[in-house]
């Protein structure tokens, strides 16, 4: 353990509520391809380096799948998470692309 090394966004998502899909559902997803078949090279190295150490918060919203996707895309634009590869926002895309 770091300390004073603060907390951090790593990633922002979101989760539908069905009988098929959750929130648990997608955590576990993204824990199972940190094997050989991950699809998620940034998710992969975030568990693989610091699994024991992420924690999951999140917000019920209770609004339609446009609003929510406005949402994510705000929170992903204005704290530029580093393991969220797709920025839907065209200025900040461009911003982040300088700097990687």
């Amino acid at each position: 353990i770091i300390p004073n090394c603060g907390s951090y966004v790593m990633y922002i998502g979101m989760a539908s509520k069905t009988e098929y899909e959750n929130l648990r559902a997608r955590i576990k997803q993204y824990q199972k391809e940190t094997g050989a078949n991950f699809t998620r090279e940034r998710l992969h190295r975030l568990f693989k380096k610091w699994g024991n150490y992420v924690y999951l918060h999140y917000l019920p919203v209770n609004a339609s799948r446009e609003v929510i996707l406005t949402l994510e895309d705000r929170l992903i634009a204005s704290l530029t998470p580093p393991c969220n590869a797709d920025i839907r926002v065209k200025s900040v895309k461009t911003a982040v692309r300088a700097f990687n």
